[in-house]
């Protein structure tokens, strides 16, 4: 009981008392491919197309697959 007490507490905006708007708790996606460039969403590291090889949108400095939703 006390867990869920705690759960709403932090699902609640202390301000108003209701509830904070739905994915106000994440982060933006920040996909980012050019015509010539992959940035990570994750790192920021970049890389050229060009040199992308055959897993062009996986980034090789942290492994976070940078495929475009669209």
């Amino acid at each position: 009981m006390i867990k869920l007490l705690n759960l709403l507490r932090e699902t609640l905006n202390p301000q108003s008392g209701k509830a904070a708007p739905y994915g106000s708790g994440y982060a933006p996606v920040k996909e980012l491919v050019t015509d010539t460039e992959v940035i990570c969403d994750n790192c920021g590291w970049e890389w050229k197309i060009a040199d992308g090889g055959d897993d062009l949108y996986i980034c090789h400095k942290c492994g976070h697959d940078n495929t475009p939703n669209n």
